[in-house]
C-alpha cells in the first residue's frame, strides 16, 4: 500500500540460498524476516550468507526506520547485523532528509515525492523522520547511547527500482521511464493523471571491493564501504583518521596512506589519539568522465554532515560543512537546451578536521558530493515536447527543472 512500505532486498552472498523465498505472507514485519534468514540461510549449515536492505523508506509512513524506546542490545545488534546499509535514493524518490523534519538544510529539496511531501499533507505520518537516512543515523547514535548498541548503523546505497529490466540505466537524457507504457513516453511521465506520480532516472551504488568477485563485493556491503549516487558515476573516497597530514591530497600515495593510517568509509574511528585535539577527515572526488557523445557534469563542491548526541540531554543536532569546492561558483544550465557553462572541477580533495569536535560526544559524518546544476529528467522530457503541445507540467512549478545530481557516502562514526 503506498505510504506503508517496509520493503527490503535481500542479498546473499553465493548460491547456497533457501529453497523457497520468504515472502511477505510468510512474515509480515522486518523482525520476522531477519529471524526466519536467521534460521533458513545463516544457521542452515550450508554456507549461506545473506543481508537486507530497506528499500524506498520515503514511503513507510515513518515504520522503516522507527526504533521503540524498549529496544533491547539483542534485538539492536539483530538489526544491525542483519541490515548494514540503507537505499538513500531510487526512482521513487530521495530519503536523505526533508525540510521541516529535523533540518532545515536546503540541500534536502532533490527529487522528492508527495508521499514524503509534508507541506502537502502536513498532519500526516509520513512527516515522519523515521522515512529518512539522515534522521535514522541520528536516532541510531542516540539509542547507541542509551543501551550501548547502534541499531541504525547504516552504510549507504542507492538503486534505480527499474522495472524495466535495464539496471544501471539512470542516463536522464535518455529516461524511458520504469514501467514499461504506464510511463513510457514524456507526455505520460508529466501528465498529473498518467501512471503514477512521477519518477526520477533513479540512483546507484559504487562498492569499494578488494576484487570483482561476489564474494569481495559482498564483504564490502557488510562492511558499508560503499557510497550512492543519484544516478551518475563519480567516484569517491572517505576516510577518516587522527593523524591525516594536512598535505594527504598532494602524495601520490594517498589512498594507501589513507588506509593505513585511518578507517574507510563505513568504517568507527579507532580510540582518540592522546595527542589528537580532533578527527581528520580526506575527501576525494573524481567528476562522472560520460561519453564522447555526452560528457560528465563538472563537480562543484563537497560537504560533510556530522550528527551527534548531547550527552547532558539526549538530543541529536546535525550541521553541514563545506569541505571542498565552491557552492557559488557561478555554474549555471540553459533550460531550453540543457547546455551547461560556467566552471567546475574535475577533481576535488581536502582534508577536512573538525572545528567543533567534542570528545564526550558520540557523532557520525558523511560526504554529499554536488555536481554543477543540470537539467532535471522532467526538463529532459519536456523540452521532447514541441513548445505548442507541452502540459501545463512543464511550467507551472508542478516538477523541479533544474538540480545538482549528487553521491552521498557511508558514514564514519565516532563513539566516546
Amino acid at each position: 500500500m503506498s505510504g506503508h512500505w517496509w520493503h527490503r532486498n535481500v542479498i546473499f552472498r553465493n548460491e547456497q540460498v533457501p529453497e523457497l523465498a520468504i515472502s511477505s505472507r510468510d512474515e509480515t514485519t522486518p523482525q520476522g524476516l531477519w529471524d526466519a534468514l536467521q534460521a533458513v540461510c545463516l544457521d542452515a549449515g550450508t554456507g549461506c550468507d545473506v543481508i537486507s536492505i530497506p528499500h524506498n523508506p520515503n514511503y513507510s509512513d515513518g515504520r522503516m526506520f522507527n526504533i521503540p524506546d524498549t529496544i533491547t542490545p539483542d534485538e539492536a545488534s539483530t538489526r544491525a547485523a542483519m541490515e548494514p546499509l540503507a537505499e538513500i535514493h531510487q526512482a521513487k524518490g530521495n530519503s536523505e532528509c526533508k525540510i521541516g523534519v529535523e533540518t532545515n538544510d536546503p540541500l534536502c529539496n532533490f527529487y522528492q515525492k508527495f508521499p514524503v511531501d509534508c507541506v502537502m499533507n502536513p498532519a500526516a505520518a509520513q512527516c515522519s523522520p523515521a522515512n529518512f537516512v539522515r534522521n535514522a543515523l541520528r536516532r541510531g547514535i542516540q539509542v547507541e547511547g542509551q543501551i550501548g548498541v547502534n541499531p541504525l548503523k547504516l552504510g549507504i546505497i542507492s538503486d534505480t527500482d527499474t522495472h524495466n529490466g535495464t539496471p544501471g540505466d539512470t542516463d536522464e537524457f535518455a529516461y524511458q521511464g520504469h514501467k514499461g507504457r504506464i510511463d513510457g513516453s514524456p507526455e505520460l511521465r508529466l501528465s498529473t493523471t498518467g501512471g503514477e506520480a512521477y519518477n526520477n532516472g533513479g540512483g546507484l551504488v559504487a562498492v569499494w571491493a578488494a576484487e570483482n568477485s561476489r564474494d569481495a563485493i559482498f564483504d564490502a556491503l557488510r562492511r558499508r564501504e560503499t557510497y550512492g549516487t543519484s544516478g551518475t558515476r563519480p567516484k569517491m573516497r572517505f576516510f577518516g583518521s587522527w593523524g591525516y597530514p594536512a598535505d594527504l591530497c598532494d602524495q601520490a600515495d594517498l589512498i594507501s596512506t589513507a588506509y593505513r593510517k585511518g578507517v574507510p568509509m563505513g568504517g568507527d574511528l579507532p580510540p582518540i589519539d592522546a595527542n589528537a585535539t580532533s578527527p581528520k577527515f580526506l575527501v576525494a572526488a573524481l567528476k562522472d568522465p560520460g561519453t564522447d557523445d555526452h560528457p560528465g557534469t563538472q563537480l562543484q563542491h563537497a560537504q560533510i554532515i556530522k550528527g551527534w548526541i548531547d550527552p547532558a540531554s539526549g538530543r541529536s543536532f546535525e550541521k553541514v560543512y563545506e569541505v571542498a569546492g565552491d557552492p557559488n561558483n557561478g555554474a549555471t544550465v540553459d533550460t531550453s537546451t540543457c547546455e551547461t557553462s560556467g566552471p567546475g572541477s574535475d577533481l576535488l580533495c581536502a582534508v577536512w578536521q573538525d572545528p567543533d569536535f567534542d570528545p564526550a560526544q558520540r557523532a557520525f559524518y558523511y560526504v554529499r558530493l554536488l555536481e554543477n546544476p543540470t537539467c532535471s529528467v522532467y526538463q529532459f522530457d519536456c523540452n521532447k515536447i514541441p513548445p505548442e503541445q507541452r502540459p501545463a507540467t512543464c511550467s507551472d512549478g508542478s516538477f523541479q527543472m533544474v538540480i545538482q545530481n549528487r553521491a552521498w557516502s557511508s558514514p564514519i562514526w565516532y563513539q566516546p
